[in-house]
């Protein structure tokens, strides 16, 4: 875990933010902290289940699922345990605003997200009990070494390899490359696809001895980022947010999409909007894109999740928001993945999966 002093702030997330070690006139406790005295601790990695129990520790990879497995997952370690809540995301990105002096953080510190991650990444040849893959030249020329892969039919699936770590990539003959990786050895059909998977956690937090940067560059997107202790803030795979839920329903074209806020986050039920949850008084954007401006509720002012879209990579808030295209309840996820490169970024939000749906790429923290 990385300790988190109490601070306190002013201003607009959309125009400027200040912050202060004091409680300075018109300025407010940041919403992560209870008091003006009692320091958080943030999980530095995402949930990692190690005999059964939930876990933050390096050396190890993280579990992928649906939020209802995350929170299942989260409740081993304790009763009362939970992931990410919009408190801590909303208290980060203030931080990140003043540290990196813009909105378009990634103009900065890019994070792992433009990693290799296609299904035209198909081996071309096949071999039996082999530790590697033969790529096309240019195929292989956009893996990086010490990166986790995963193989199989397609780039979402690890049917032949996964949670495998590039060991060594070196020329197979004029034309083709082979990615060599650890563990057991595996065959290799031709066609198999090899495809970017999120990195091992403490990747960066291991290497990087500054508060802040990358392994190897900050800027050509294919390395894990470490931010003030917390690896990976963005990129290398999204990151579960416990306490808020959507109900999507179909209006017209798209859908009208409510916000419901969970103020004790230990009352999850499985993905059910139950009685503990409250309304909010601001609807979530219809539609995807790049978020303009994000919403407020006055009596919950941390749950800012997108109201407007209409920006761009570089412009308003630089981040990204994928809107429900189905109607039912929507968990959110946020921060984007090693494959969505300048979607990303700490209010990247995922809102279009239902509590109970799991993909390699929904991780989770431990709180």
């Amino acid at each position: 875990y990385y300790e988190c002093t109490p601070f306190y702030y002013k201003g607009d997330l959309h125009t400027y933010i200040s912050v202060s070690a004091t409680p300075l006139e018109g300025y407010k406790l940041a919403p992560m902290f209870k008091n003006g005295h009692d320091k958080v601790y943030c999980p530095v990695f995402p949930i990692a289940m190690v005999d059964g129990v939930a876990t933050s520790r390096a050396g190890v990879f993280p579990t992928s699922g649906s939020m209802n497995t995350h929170m299942a997952n989260a409740r081993t370690y304790h009763e009362k345990a939970h992931t990410e809540t919009m408190a801590v995301r909303i208290s980060e990105y203030m931080l990140m605003l003043v540290e990196f002096a813009t909105k378009d953080l990634q103009t900065v510190m890019q994070g792992a997200t433009a990693m290799a991650y296609s299904n035209d990444d198909k081996a071309v040849i096949g071999e039996t009990l082999v530790n590697r893959i033969i790529l096309p030249k240019e195929r292989a020329e956009r893996f990086v070494i010490g990166q986790t892969i995963g193989i199989g039919p397609n780039n979402y699936t690890d049917l032949v390899a996964a949670d495998r770590i590039v060991t060594d990539i070196v020329p197979y003959d004029e034309e083709n490359t082979a990615i060599y990786f650890d563990g057991d050895p595996v065959d290799i059909t031709e066609g198999d696809i090899v495809a970017s998977r999120y990195w091992i956690n403490g990747a960066a937090a291991t290497e990087v001895t500054e508060s802040s940067g990358s392994i190897k560059s900050n800027t050509d997107a294919k390395y894990p980022c470490i931010w003030r202790g917390r690896e990976n803030p963005w990129g290398s795979a999204y990151s579960a947010i416990c306490d808020i839920l959507i109900d999507a329903v179909e209006a017209g074209d798209s859908f009208e999409n409510t916000l419901h806020y969970l103020e004790d986050p230990t009352k999850y039920d499985n993905g059910n909007i139950t009685d503990d949850y409250i309304e909010l008084n601001y609807k979530l954007a219809d539609t995807g894109g790049y978020i303009k401006t994000l919403g407020q509720d006055k009596r919950y002012p941390h749950v800012r999740l997108p109201d407007e879209v209409g920006g761009s990579s570089n412009t308003y808030l630089a981040d990204y928001y994928y809107a429900p295209t189905s109607a039912g309840v929507r968990a959110v996820f946020a921060g984007g993945s090693v494959h969505v490169g300048r979607l990303s970024g700490p209010v990247c939000f995922y809102c279009d999966n239902s509590p109970s749906s799991s993909n390699w790429y929904r991780l989770a923290h431990l709180f």
